[in-house]
């Protein structure tokens, strides 16, 4: 399937697409700190990112991924308590009842300002992948999900 829009600049040029209707953006991004003069390297919040370029009605199940990942129950955006941090995120949402393949946006074409602007910034970044299976569109309540979850939250706390 070829994408209707060839880059972001392109999708956000078109009347109409209006940002809280047609598509939405999340982000966090942690406050930095530094606890002593000689840290020598950012918070652990501040060195990963998580995100979704092709979340909401995009991809099923990739906005679900960012946030689990990133520590924050999907549904109730409550933080996770399993002490395997917290993760800033980035996410770009297709908020319409159906069509939102139209919003997608192929990852080398994603020219998205503040979407590049933390992948630079950050020591790592994870992209959140979507599901094509039924089972996995039901997100925060399958158990393959939270096992996923578990797993690459497991992998972002091990990593540097």
């Amino acid at each position: 399937m070829a994408d209707f829009y060839p880059s972001m600049t392109a999708l956000y040029a078109d009347s109409l697409n209006v940002e809280g209707t047609t598509y939405g953006k999340r982000w966090k991004r942690h406050e930095w700190s530094q606890t002593v003069e000689a840290q020598s390297t950012d918070n652990p919040e501040t060195q990963k990112v998580i995100t979704a370029i092709h979340g909401g009605g995009i991809e099923g199940g990739t906005s679900e991924v960012a946030l689990a990942v990133a520590g924050y129950h999907p549904a109730t955006f409550l933080t996770a308590t399993d002490a395997l941090g917290l993760h800033d995120f980035w996410m770009f949402e297709g908020l319409l009842s159906s069509g939102n393949t139209r919003l997608h946006v192929t990852s080398t074409n994603y020219d998205e300002p503040i979407a590049l602007e933390l992948g630079n910034t950050y020591r790592r970044s994870l992209f959140a992948p979507g599901f094509n299976t039924r089972a996995l569109r039901k997100t925060h309540t399958n158990a393959a999900f939270c096992q996923l979850v578990v797993a690459i939250r497991k992998a972002m706390s091990s990593v540097n």
